[in-house]
This record gives C-alpha cells, sequence and structure tokens, in this order.
C-alpha cells in the first residue's frame, strides 16, 4: 500500500469516529458541573463524563458572545416556544472564553455559510 493510500483509509476511518473534528473546551455549566464543550461542523455539543448531553444545531443559534470568562449562545426558539433563550457557561478565565468564542463564530461562520451555499446550487452571489 502506498503512503498516500495509507493515508486516505486512515482518514476514511478516523472520520467514522464520534468525536472526529470536535474542538474540545473544558467548562463548566451555570450551576457550577463540569462539562466539556464541542465546537463542530454540527453546532456546538455539551459533553458531561465523555457523554453528549446536549446539541445546539448551527441554525439554532442566532448569537454567540462572551464576557470576562463567560460564554453565551442565543438560540432561536422552537416551535414550541415563544421567546429566544440565552444559555451561559463558566470558563476557566477570559483567554478560554475568547478562544471557544473565536472557534465558535468561525464554524458557526463557515457551516453557515455551506449551508447556503448547498441551497442556492453552489453558485456564490
Amino acid at each position: 500500500m502506498s503512503p498516500a493510500q495509507a493515508d486516505m483509509l486512515f482518514l476514511e476511518n478516523a472520520k467514522k469516529l464520534s468525536m472526529y473534528g470536535v474542538d474540545l473546551h473544558q467548562a463548566k455549566d451555570l450551576e457550577g458541573v463540569d462539562i466539556t464543550l464541542g465546537v463542530c461542523s454540527g453546532g456546538l455539543m455539551v459533553y458531561k463524563d465523555k457523554l453528549r448531553i446536549n446539541r445546539f444545531p448551527w441554525p439554532k443559534v442566532l448569537k454567540i458572545s462572551y464576557k470576562r470568562s463567560s460564554f453565551f449562545i442565543k438560540i432561536r426558539p422552537s416551535e414550541q416556544e415563544q421567546y429566544e433563550s440565552t444559555i451561559g457557561f463558566k470558563l476557566p478565565n477570559y483567554k478560554a472564553s475568547k478562544k471557544l468564542w473565536k472557534a465558535s463564530v468561525e464554524h458557526h461562520t463557515f457551516f453557515s455559510t455551506v449551508r447556503d451555499i448547498s441551497h442556492t446550487g453552489g453558485a456564490l452571489d
């Protein structure tokens, strides 16, 4: 097997793993419980004890922000809800909060653009 074939086989197997492409960030929920936030193509994932306990897909995320060591996402209301909701998380420090914000904004922007392009037949306006 050539090195290129080995690389392709490796990537084909790696992309099937549940945590492939997930950028992990240690955090706490607002009740002080240790969690891990994962930023990936599908949205923002919330893990507790290595199990996913919540998922916020990018189309549901309206706004991403941070202030000091806190990180916030504003979520579009579901059909059963009337109002937008804001969910907050505590990160270890300001730098960690800003890093998570930056990764989230970049993923949200990119994967929203990819979704929009696919809906227009691949044409860029």
